[in-house]
């Protein structure tokens, strides 16, 4: 039975989906394993610039050229790294002397309250939900024992995270070295036109992703700014550390930013600071507010998505609490407008 046009377009929709998200599944699944890899890969394709310039001006043969590239890369990184971690150090060691200068009376006081309401529970309530408390107790240990294990877990994978760099560091000297030969022995596979469509995918992939990337960036350097002048009009105490951190933590979905500005907001409480308290409230509101409104917009117009697409990925990801629901999303969206453009895919819609 032959199918029609529209047909066929619908099917190859279908199986675009079926196939992306085995993929994705299978990916994640994986990502532990593949992760330095990949990680390789991607970092000897940003490098290929670097080792035609050494090898096309400075008449180095690949080999060093890789081997110089990957050396440089990774000296840059790390260097960065052991800087921003310096600069942290000292920076937490400050704030934890400026806590400890802090006023705790309000905390006592607090406390004395606490106490004085414990005075007056009834021990018959207590009686009748004795359940109900040993079960939120047996939670809070479940929780701690858990917070512990992590702990162990991370100290006891420190070998694990280098072995995992040092083959980083191998992958991507090979991947660089190599990238050549792996892209011909790929398109030799495929036929002429076939391989031409591959190119242009990957072209057009590389610019999306580009485009994306720094979309978030953006929305990232939004957050900074926005704490910055915030934590400079209220005075708050080394602004500069608090904003970058606000700005990291933008990363953290559903929390995002709160996770600088709840524990700010407590600690001005705690001293008896009201208002610096209710300001910071207000502005954790708003730059979320702020957030939820240019991600879609900023993210969909630079990959050409419909809006309505990417403020429908924020939302499964807010209402699943998972952060890879909105990545699956994200990248689909991607994929399917590089496809599409390459003409591997159909419109959703026609003309």
């Amino acid at each position: 039975m032959l199918l029609s046009s529209n047909q066929k377009d619908k099917l190859l929709l279908l199986l675009f989906l079926v196939l992306y998200t085995l993929f994705f599944v299978l990916l994640c699944a994986a990502m532990k394993y593949l992760f330095p890899f990949l990680a390789g890969m991607l970092t000897a394709l940003l490098l290929q610039p670097l080792v035609r310039f050494m090898t096309v001006h400075l008449r180095l043969k690949r080999g060093a050229a890789s081997f110089i590239g990957t050396l440089a890369a990774f000296f840059l990184v790390f260097g960065l790294l052991f800087w921003i971690c310096c600069g942290l150090v000292s920076e937490i060691k400050s704030l934890i002397d400026w806590i400890s200068q802090w006023d705790w009376k309000p905390v006592e006081r607090l406390l004395d309250r606490i106490n004085i309401y414990i005075g007056t529970i009834d021990a018959h309530y207590l009686e009748e939900n004795k359940e109900q408390l040993l079960s939120m107790a047996g939670n809070s240990i479940v929780l701690l024992t858990k917070l512990l294990s992590g702990l162990v877990s991370f100290l006891t994978s420190i070998p694990a995270v280098f072995t995992m760099v040092l083959v980083m560091i191998a992958s991507t000297y090979f991947f660089t070295k190599d990238l050549e030969r792996i892209k011909a022995w790929l398109i030799s596979h495929f036929t002429r036109s076939t391989a031409t469509r591959i190119s242009k995918a990957a072209t057009q992939g590389v610019s999306v992703m580009g485009k994306c990337l720094s979309s978030y960036l953006l929305l990232y350097l939004v957050t900074f700014i926005e704490s910055l002048i915030l934590f400079l009009l209220l005075k708050t105490p080394y602004p500069l550390v608090l904003s970058l951190l606000a700005g990291i933590a933008d990363l953290i979905p559903i929390l995002g930013p709160g996770a600088v500005y709840f524990p700010l907001a407590v600690s001005q409480w705690i001293q008896g600071k009201p208002t610096t308290t209710l300001a910071l409230a207000i502005a954790w509101l708003v730059i979320t507010i702020i957030r939820q409104i240019l991600e879609p917009k900023l993210v969909s117009s630079s990959v050409e998505i419909h809006p309505l697409c990417m403020l429908a990925a924020l939302y499964f990801a807010l209402a699943a609490g998972n952060f890879l629901v909105l990545l699956y999303f994200t990248l689909m969206f991607i994929l399917y407008q590089i496809l599409k453009k390459v003409e591997l895919l159909p419109p959703l819609f026609s003309k």
